[in-house]
């Protein structure tokens, strides 16, 4: 039996870490691989695609200026606040339910209005 040289041996190792990699990458849900392409449709119809989206889950309780997507229906017992310019997405299919309600400071509600 010939013995396998010891470049041989690490080009195996090598192979073998990236084939498990790639294996583990397919196996990740596509929601996962996807999250950084949540957008929404503004007031003139055109879709905006913002950065550093962060999901909204159930143990989100004070949110900070950014942007949130609610991906999933979720509840939250505890009442939301949000301090500064908070961007709150929901996105298709997903439900928020708040039944303690969510504060928004009085110096930065704009409910309703269209962003530039």
């Amino acid at each position: 039996m010939k013995k396998k040289s010891v470049k041989t041996r690490r080009l195996t190792k090598c192979l073998s870490l990236l084939l498990s990699v790639i294996m583990l990458c397919a196996m990740l849900p596509m929601t996962a691989l996807a999250f950084g392409s949540i957008y929404y449709i503004d007031v003139d119809g055109t879709p905006r695609f913002p950065d550093n989206v962060t999901e909204l889950t159930s143990g989100s309780t004070a949110l900070s200026a950014g942007w949130y997507a609610v991906t999933a229906n979720t509840q939250n017992d505890d009442r939301i606040t949000c301090t500064g310019d908070v961007n709150l997405i929901l996105c298709d299919g997903a439900t928020l339910t708040a039944p303690k309600g969510i504060a928004v400071n009085e110096d930065s509600n704009d409910i309703g209005k269209p962003r530039a």
